[in-house]
């Protein structure tokens, strides 16, 4: 798994969808959600929370999202 600096935001969802990674969304907000990436629209992401709300899921609109982390090294 590697970053690619010249797609969209919604490319790397997509790649990370198909990952099935755990993955850190931080938005405009400042909110985090951790969880995994169930589905990638036009517009959405679909995202099953882990931690506190683990039987949670979260709609979240592409473009409120500032920047996602993900564990790339040391699997």
């Amino acid at each position: 798994m590697s970053f690619n600096a010249k797609g969209t935001m919604k490319d790397l969802l997509t790649s990370l969808l198909k990952a099935k990674k755990t993955v850190y969304v931080i938005l405009n907000s400042g909110k985090e959600y951790v969880g995994i990436i169930l589905k990638v629209e036009q517009n959405l992401v679909v995202f099953q929370t882990q931690g506190k709300k683990n039987f949670y899921d979260a709609v979240i609109r592409i473009e409120d999202i500032t920047s996602v982390e993900v564990k790339v090294r040391g699997e």
